[in-house]
C-alpha cells in the first residue's frame, strides 16, 4: 500500500540538499544521489508520483556544485537518471537525458559512457519496435565496447542484437548472438550476463517447441538468481518459467510461477515485466474458462502497455482479447481485435506475432463454423510458423487443420 512518507521522505532530502551548500559540497552527495533515484523505484510509491520525484531530484541535481563542477559525474547521473526513467516507462524522458549524456560526453570522450547511453537508446528503440535504428545503436555502442575491451559490454549488447532477432523471427542469428555473449560471460565469470543470456536462451528454446531445454535454462536461472540475490533476474527466470508450464499446459505450476515473478516485478516498479505477466497469467485463465477473470489481466497488462508504449504489447492484449470474445461467441469484435493484432505485429515487422494473430483467427472462424474461411488463415499461419522453425505452433496447427479436413 501506498505510502505517502516515502515521497515526503525524498521531497525533504532534495530540499535540503538544493538548500544546504555545505551539504552540496559533501562528498557524500553522489550517494544520496543513487539512493534518492533507487528508492524513487519502491514499491509503496506509485509510478506517477516515482516519476515527479525523478522530475525533482534531476532539476535538484543540476543546482549542487558537485554536478556543475564534475563533468564526469554529471554524464554518469544523467545516464542513471534516464535508466531509472526507462524502468518507469518514461521512454521520451528516458531517452532525453540519454542523449543528454552523449551531448555533454563529447567535451569527456570516454568510451564507456559514450557505448553505455548508445545502448541504452538502442533498447528504447527496440522497445518501441524501431527495430533498424535500435541495431543501428547495438553496432556503434558494440564497436566502442570492442575497441575497450569490455566482455560485460560486447555481452550485453550482443544480447539485445539477440532479442532483436528473435522478434523478427531470426532464431539461429538470436541464438547465435546470445550463445556467443553467454561464452563471454562464463570466461569473465560474470553471473550478472550469465543469468541475463540463460534467460534469453530459454526464451529461444521455448519459441523453437525445446519445452524441456527452455525448462533447464530457466531452473538454471533460477538458482543462480537466488545465489546472486538478482532479483530483476530472478523475477524474469519465475515469468518465463511460468511460460514454458503453461505451454506444457501445467496451469497450477504456471500461475503459481507467474505470481512469484508478479511479486518481484511490484517490488522493484519494472512496469514492463509486470505487464507481460498480467498478460500471460490472462492467458492461462482464457484455457480454465475463466474469462471474467481474463478480462480483467487484459485491462491491467492494456493500461501498462498503453502507458509504455509497447505497440507489440497491445497486439498481444488484443490477440487474447479475442479469444475471450470467441469463447463468447461475438464473432465481429473478435474479428476486429485479430485484425488491429494484425495490422500492428505486420507494421513493426514482428512475424510471429503474425503467425501467432492468423492462429487464433483460424480458430474463431472454425469455431464460427466458416470451414473455407478458417481452413485460408491456418494455412497462413502455417507457412509463417514454418519459415520461423517454431516446431510446436507447427504441429498445433497441422493438427488443427487435419481435424477441419475429417
Amino acid at each position: 500500500m501506498f505510502n505517502s512518507n516515502s515521497v515526503g521522505e525524498i521531497e525533504d532530502l532534495l530540499r535540503n540538499m538544493a538548500n544546504t551548500s555545505p551539504l552540496a559540497r559533501d562528498s557524500s552527495t553522489k550517494l544520496k544521489v543513487e539512493w534518492l533515484l533507487e528508492r524513487c523505484l519502491d514499491s509503496d510509491i506509485p509510478v506517477e508520483q516515482a516519476t515527479h520525484c525523478v522530475d525533482l531530484a534531476l532539476k535538484t541535481f543540476k543546482q549542487l556544485q558537485v554536478f556543475a563542477q564534475d563533468k564526469e559525474y554529471q554524464s554518469t547521473t544523467l545516464l542513471n537518471v534516464g535508466k531509472t526513467y526507462e524502468t518507469l516507462g518514461d521512454f521520451d524522458k528516458g531517452l532525453e537525458n540519454y542523449e543528454a549524456c552523449l551531448k555533454l560526453n563529447k567535451e569527456l570522450n570516454n568510451p564507456e559512457i559514450e557505448a553505455a547511453a548508445t545502448r541504452r537508446i538502442g533498447r528504447i528503440n527496440s522497445k518501441r519496435s524501431q527495430w533498424e535504428p535500435a541495431m543501428e545503436c547495438f553496432e556503434a555502442s558494440l564497436k566502442i565496447y570492442k575497441q575497450i575491451d569490455s566482455p560485460k559490454g560486447t555481452a550485453e549488447v550482443l544480447s539485445d542484437m539477440g532479442g532483436i532477432f528473435h522478434e523478427r523471427g531470426k532464431y539461429e542469428q538470436a541464438a547465435k548472438h546470445c550463445l556467443e555473449a553467454l561464452e563471454l560471460g562464463e570466461k569473465a565469470d560474470d553471473l550478472d550476463t550469465i543469468i541475463h543470456l540463460k534467460n534469453n536462451l530459454g526464451i529461444i528454446a521455448n519459441t523453437r517447441g525445446d519445452l524441456d531445454k527452455a525448462t533447464m535454462y530457466y531452473q538454471d536461472c533460477i538458482a543462480l538468481c537466488q545465489r546472486a540475490q538478482d532479483n530483476l533476474g530472478l523475477a524474469q527466470a519465475y515469468h518465463n518459467l511460468g511460460m514454458t508450464w503453461a505451454d506444457k499446459r501445467d496451469w497450477s505450476n504456471s500461475l503459481d510461477c507467474y505470481e512469484k515473478s508478479l511479486s518481484i516485478s511490484r517490488e522493484l516498479g519494472d512496469l514492463a515485466l509486470m505487464s507481460i505477466t498480467y498478460l500471460n497469467k490472462a492467458e492461462v485463465y482464457v484455457e480454465l474458462q475463466d474469462l471474467s477473470v481474463a478480462a480483467c489481466y487484459c485491462d491491467r497488462a492494456l493500461r501498462l502497455f498503453e502507458k509504455t508504449g509497447d505497440k507489440l504489447g497491445l497486439a498481444e492484449v488484443y490477440q487474447v482479447l479475442g479469444v475471450i470474445f470467441t469463447n463468447k461467441g461475438d464473432w465481429a469484435t473478435a474479428e476486429k481485435l485479430f485484425m488491429d493484432s494484425l495490422k500492428i505485429t505486420e507494421k513493426c515487422d514482428n512475424p510471429l506475432g503474425s503467425a501467432e494473430s492468423y492462429h487464433k483467427m483460424g480458430v474463431m472462424y472454425a469455431k464460427k463454423g466458416e470451414q473455407e474461411t478458417a481452413l485460408k488463415i491456418l494455412g497462413f499461419a502455417l507457412e509463417k510458423f514454418q519459415k520461423l522453425g517454431a516446431n510446436r505452433d507447427v504441429q498445433e496447427v497441422e493438427g488443427e487443420i487435419a481435424n477441419l479436413k475429417g
